[in-house]
C-alpha cells in the first residue's frame, strides 16, 4: 500500500478531473418493457356493462382496463413496484365495479379504489395497509371481492378462512358480519378451508370457491348465511364432471351460468344452478400454449354477449371463447416458450406477497 493508503495498481484521475452523463441502459424504475400487448401473470378479471374488460396483473403489479375492442384504456399501477400508496398496487389479484364505477382492486393485503379515471380514492385499511392479520379491518392473503345487489361489499379472505362483509354507505368500509369462522378451516357446511374467489347469482346467492377443500359452497341468506356443498366432493379432487382439483377461479354470467377455472384440470366448466355441470375450455388433464389448452386457468369472466374471458396465469394470456366455447382472441401471452414454472407455487400462510396458484 502506498504512503496514503492507496495501492499504486490503482490509477488514480488527474487533479480537476471531471465526469459528465452519456448515456442509460434500461429504463428507470420499469424492470421491463412496458406496454399493454403483453400481460404479466393475469388473475383475477371482471367485464362491467359496457363489456369492458379489467385484468390484474399480479406480478405485474397493474391493474389494466381493455375495450371490447381489446384496445385498452387504463392501467393503475407501476410495473415492478408493488406498493401500498398513492397509485401503486401491491400483488392485485382481482377487480370489481361499485354502483357508482368506481375501481376497486384487490391488493395484498388491502383494499385500494379508485374513481372511472383511475385516481385513487382510498385504501383499507388506512393505517399500514402493508399489516395482515385477523381483525375486522385486516386480511390475510386476501384473494377475491364482489359486490351483492345491495352494494354491499364481500372479501374472500383466504388465509384466515372467511367472507368480511363491509357496508360502504358512508363511503369508508364499515364492518358488517362474517361468513365462516375467523382463523378455523374446516370441511363442514360451516367452515371454509382456503376460499379464494366469490360471486353472486340473480338471485343473490353467493358461491365460494372453497379451493382446498375441493368443492364450491353456495350460501344463501335468511337471518343470517347457510351454506352448502354446490358442486365439487368434499376433501376429494378428481378430473371427471363431478369433481374439481385445485380450482380457484368463478363467475357467474347473467342467465345464471356458473363458470369455474379449475386450475390443476386445466379446464374451465361450464355449471347451472342445479349444480349439473360439462366442460367447456381446456382439455383436462393436459396443459398446453396452443389455444385449446391451458396451462393454469386462474379465473373467468363473461360480457354482455356471452363471450367467456379466462386469465392464463403461467403464460401471461387472457384467452377470450365465445359461449359454444370456441377460441376468438388472446390478449398477451408468449406462446413460442414454456412458462419459468409449472404452475404458480402456494405460499406459506401469512406469507406477504399471496402468490397464487
Amino acid at each position: 500500500m502506498g504512503a496514503e493508503g492507496v495501492s499504486p495498481l490503482v490509477a488514480l484521475g488527474q487533479p480537476g478531473l471531471s465526469f459528465r452523463y452519456v448515456q442509460t441502459f434500461g429504463v428507470t424504475e420499469n424492470p421491463y418493457l412496458v406496454d399493454t400487448d403483453h400481460i404479466y401473470t393475469p388473475n383475477g378479471l371482471f367485464v362491467d356493462a359496457g363489456d369492458n374488460l379489467y385484468v390484474t396483473e399480479e406480478h405485474g403489479y397493474r391493474m389494466i382496463k381493455f375495450n371490447s375492442a381489446g384496445t385498452s384504456e387504463l392501467v393503475i399501477g407501476h410495473p415492478g413496484q408493488p406498493w401500498h400508496h398513492d397509485d401503486f398496487l401491491s400483488y392485485p389479484k382481482d377487480v370489481a365495479l361499485d354502483g357508482d364505477g368506481n375501481i376497486w382492486v384487490m391488493m395484498d393485503p388491502a383494499l385500494k379504489q379508485f374513481d372511472p379515471d383511475g385516481n385513487p380514492l382510498q385504501v383499507f385499511p388506512e393505517t399500514d395497509p402493508w399489516m395482515t392479520g385477523d381483525d375486522n379491518d385486516r386480511f390475510n392473503g386476501p384473494r377475491s371481492i364482489a359486490f351483492d345487489s345491495a352494494g354491499l361489499l364481500y372479501v374472500c379472505d383466504t388465509w384466515n378462512y372467511r367472507i368480511q362483509v363491509y357496508d360502504l354507505s358512508g363511503g369508508t368500509p364499515v364492518y358488517s358480519e362474517t361468513i365462516g369462522e375467523t382463523g378455523i378451516s374446516g370441511s363442514d357446511n360451516n367452515h371454509f378451508d382456503e376460499p379464494s374467489q366469490i360471486a353472486f347469482d340473480s338471485s343473490g346467492r353467493l358461491y365460494v370457491m372453497d379451493s382446498s377443500n375441493y368443492r364450491v359452497q353456495r350460501c344463501e341468506y335468511s337471518a343470517g348465511w347457510s351454506c352448502s356443498t354446490f358442486f365439487g366432493v368434499t376433501g376429494v379432487p378428481g378430473d371427471d364432471l363431478t369433481h374439481l382439483k385445485h380450482s380457484y377461479g368463478i363467475t357467474i354470467d347473467g342467465a345464471d351460468n356458473i363458470f369455474i377455472a379449475d386450475g390443476a384440470n386445466f379446464r374451465v366448466l361450464k355449471c347451472v344452478t342445479s349444480g349439473a355441470c360439462a366442460h367447456f375450455a381446456g382439455v383436462t388433464g393436459e396443459q398446453g400454449l396452443d389455444n385449446d389448452h391451458f396451462y393454469w386457468p386462474a379465473d373467468a369472466a363473461v360480457d354482455s354477449s356471452g363471450n367467456v374471458y379466462v386469465s392464463d396465469w403461467d403464460i401471461h394470456r387472457v384467452q377470450k371463447f365465445d359461449s359454444s366455447g370456441a377460441h376468438l382472441d388472446t390478449l398477451g401471452g408468449n406462446p413460442s416458450s414454456l412458462p419459468d414454472r409449472l404452475h404458480p407455487p402456494e405460499p406459506a400462510v401469512g406469507h406477504r406477497s399471496g402468490i397464487r396458484r
